[in-house]
């Protein structure tokens, strides 16, 4: 109650008050430091595999398959996906977060 019952009687001291929070508010908003293209490193890891003249379908059985069997074991791996074409195979590995990607690299390696 004293506190409802100070306001009121100075109105000019509350008020005072918070102009003081919001023009503190705006100084330390202002002087933050901003970043706007911080470094960070995504979690993900491409293999590519070439195998010229061979059809997709010999490409994902002979290639894709076994590649995709074997990151199956890496650990950390979040999700794999995988493009075939004529001749070339792309794995894409994605890893869990915070996971360490040069060490994950040597792991799919």
């Amino acid at each position: 109650m004293w506190l409802t019952r100070f306001a009121i009687k100075n109105p000019t001291v509350v008020t005072l008050f918070f102009l003081a929070v919001i023009l503190f508010g705006i100084i330390g908003y202002r002087s933050m430091g901003q970043n706007i293209n911080p470094n960070i490193t995504l979690p993900f890891v491409a293999v590519d595999a070439f195998y010229p003249g061979a059809s997709p379908e010999e490409m994902e059985r002979l290639v894709a398959k076994p590649i995709e069997d074997q990151l199956q074991n890496v650990n950390h791996v979040q999700h794999i996906d995988t493009d075939i074409q004529e001749g070339v195979v792309e794995v894409f590995v994605t890893l869990n977060v915070g996971t360490d990607v040069n060490f994950a690299a040597i792991d799919v390696q």
